[in-house]
């Protein structure tokens, strides 16, 4: 966002937009967009990367998998229960 007014500044301002003359370097062209839409992925070995990042990972760990499934379950009972009692019938001290 900052760039988008930072450019449209420049450009109505010229040079001139801040105190003194400013000079930038040339913006870099637009490289062209592949025909099929699909970008080239270097060779690798998904396998081992797999491996490791289950390794490292703790959201496949049995324990991670329970907690989120009770987390949710509370958070579903939470969203059934009333927590205000909008129908009060006298004043109440704070």
């Amino acid at each position: 966002m900052n760039k988008i007014i930072f450019d449209k500044h420049l450009e109505s301002n010229g040079p001139n937009l801040i105190s003194g003359p400013l000079n930038l370097p040339a913006p870099k062209p637009k490289e062209l967009p592949p025909y099929y839409g699909m970008i080239l992925i270097p060779p690798h070995n998904f396998p081992e990367q797999f491996s490791n990042f289950c390794f490292n990972s703790i959201l496949n760990k049995d324990q991670s998998i329970r907690a989120m499934q009770e987390i949710r379950k509370e958070c579903n009972d939470v969203l059934v229960k009333d927590i205000y009692n909008p129908n009060i019938t006298k004043s109440m001290r704070v």
